[in-house]
């Protein structure tokens, strides 16, 4: 045991160094956790500047909830909508009610096509159509589109309070319910897309299968590159050695055209497989390391007590792999859930995006919406921080220590 200083000079010099070293750790913690005091100061001011100055906090004029909320509400109207009175439906619907039906589809062997009827629009319901812009095109079929009047046109002749009864409520299930058309076009149909909410329930998708994939196909192959010995098994584990050398943006035009051709564009299907199969050479070589330490003679033990090996497999080595395969899913979700380029460029729809792209659509060539964008960024990292608490009693080592005695 050691004896305490007796030495007057040298217990100061002891607390001196102690408080000296909180001191440090203190200011130390607060530059680390300054930058994120910064960020929710901006996601809790109303407007939309970047505050140069040092406040830890929003001063309390500036504290709001606004941008929090305009993030989480962010959403957007598909289809021109019905945008015309209940007059301009009645003249539209006598109008339409009138018009000569199109002719029946030419076989697909014959080069003849008929020509649709003349079809003589009033210059008072021209007038009113013109009015109502891209409304327009829908209501009478032009442009060469497959818009509302073809629709209506191709059904035949219609009762003029059918086709009212339509243009009150232009929806596809209403055009189904008076049988209007088996397969209306919906393009005067209007609805409300709640963006952040498609694109929170894309990126949790996304990330939790892309785990379990990536994850199931590294745990089977990692503990095969750490307990069996089979030709090719060297150059395996460092072709995934060297794939790891190289950026994945490298890989992004090759993904894109393996993607499309899969027709897998704009669907989650396709970042799933390219998050999970990027991701499968960083997490073998991560879990063969922490197979490489579990002893064998818990699986030879197993093998004389009658276990197969996928119940050795299932039955101990997972268990025992429990803190590796918690690390290894970690960085798998947080890899596909704040992967940004292939998300981007492999999803063109706005509710086929993820996260970090919405992020991204605060900040334009001209300008950039700080609030929106701290709110967005503390919003987006709530789940991590929630992952990390969720898997913090897996993130320990030594559950085997003591399992076979020496």
């Amino acid at each position: 045991m050691d004896r305490p200083t007796a030495n007057p000079a040298l217990r100061r010099a002891e607390r001196i160094r102690a408080v000296a070293t909180h001191v440090f750790l203190a200011l130390f913690t607060a530059a680390v956790l300054f930058p994120v005091l910064k960020v929710i100061q901006i996601a809790f001011q109303k407007q939309q500047t970047f505050d140069m100055s040092l406040l830890p906090l929003p001063r309390a004029d500036l504290f709001s909830l606004s941008n929090f909320t305009d993030v989480i509400g962010r959403s957007k109207t598909e289809g021109i909508g019905p945008e015309i009175s209940d007059e301009d439906a009645q003249v539209f619907a006598e109008f339409l009610a009138k018009a000569p039906p199109l002719p029946p589809p030419a076989a697909a062997d014959s080069d003849d096509e008929a020509e649709p009827p003349e079809w003589i629009i009033p210059e008072d319901v021209q007038k009113r159509i013109e009015a109502r812009g891209c409304t327009a095109c829908h209501l009478i079929g032009e442009l060469g589109r497959d818009g509302l009047g073809g629709d209506l046109r191709r059904a035949g002749g219609r009762s003029r309070e059918t086709l009212l009864a339509f243009l009150q409520d232009p929806s596809r299930e209403n055009a189904r319910r008076l049988k209007l058309s088996e397969n209306p076009s919906g393009a005067m149909e209007r609805r409300s897309v709640w963006i952040f909410g498609h694109q929170l329930a894309n990126s949790l998708v996304c990330s939790l299968s892309a785990t379990l994939l990536g994850i199931f196909l590294a745990c089977t192959a990692a503990y095969a590159f750490s307990r069996f010995r089979f030709p090719g098994r060297r150059a395996g584990l460092l072709s995934f050695l060297v794939v790891q050398m190289f950026p994945g943006t490298m890989m992004m035009i090759p993904l894109y055209i393996l993607v499309d051709r899969l027709g897998l564009l704009d669907h989650i299907l396709g970042l799933v497989l390219v998050y999970s199969t990027t991701a499968i050479p960083f997490c073998v070589w991560m879990l063969k390391g922490y197979f490489d330490t579990i002893p064998k003679e818990l699986e030879e033990a197993a093998i004389i007590d009658g276990a197969s090996r996928v119940r050795i497999f299932w039955t101990i080595m997972l268990p025992l792999a429990r803190p590796a395969i918690a690390v290894t899913a970690l960085f798998c979700f947080m890899t596909a859930w704040n992967e940004f380029i292939l998300a981007a460029t492999f999803m063109n729809d706005e509710t086929a995006q993820t996260l970090p792209v919405m992020l991204n659509s605060f900040v334009s060539t001209t300008t950039v919406e700080w609030g929106h964008f701290a709110a967005g960024a503390i919003l987006v990292s709530l789940p991590v921080v929630a992952l990390f608490f969720a898997l913090q009693r897996y993130l320990v080592s030594g559950l085997t220590a003591g399992s076979v005695k020496g």
